[in-house]
């Protein structure tokens, strides 16, 4: 086939969050879809969100788990925004997380994507997000590379052994 690359809005590993954020998948295709997709040797690229309402070490455990049985690096997460015309966005409005729009929209202008919290949804103060969030993904890679050392060498003493 001519497909380059595959790319997948996984968002979480937890039922949890996807529930929350009404995607209608369940893990369990996530993983049969991931699976499918590597056995095809079509690269992957997957979308990841951190703080989205509900998160907790709990969810972000269930994804770094989805990871490691997948076996797929992952990739950065993003941040939860609330952004204009989404529901969560709605909802923030309706239960006052944003009490000044016009202001929330400025501030969206000068800051999208550099690292600010805008709206936090988790228990963690707004100083701990993107540690923890950088604590997720390291665990994420370090589970992806550890396996693929270890597939390495022992390819490289099967091939040492063939001489």
């Amino acid at each position: 086939t001519n497909c380059v690359g595959m790319g997948y809005g996984i968002e979480s590993g937890s039922q949890k969050i996807l529930n929350n954020m009404n995607k209608k998948i369940t893990v369990k295709q996530i993983e049969s879809a991931m699976n499918y997709t590597q056995q095809l040797k079509i690269p992957i690229k997957v979308q990841l969100i951190f703080g989205y309402p509900g998160e907790d070490e709990t969810t972000l455990q269930e994804t770094i788990d989805l990871f490691r049985r997948i076996d797929h690096p992952g990739r950065r997460f993003v941040v939860i925004t609330p952004i204009p015309g989404s529901k969560l966005y709605d909802d923030c409005l309706t239960q006052g997380l944003i009490n000044n729009e016009p202001a929330y929209i400025t501030a969206l202008e000068k800051s999208f994507g550099a690292g600010k919290i805008h709206v936090n949804f988790t228990k963690w103060p707004d100083d701990e997000i993107y540690p923890r969030k950088r604590a997720v993904e390291e665990t994420i890679f370090k589970n992806y590379y550890d396996k693929n050392l270890t597939r390495r060498a022992k390819y490289y003493f099967i091939k040492l052994g063939k001489k």
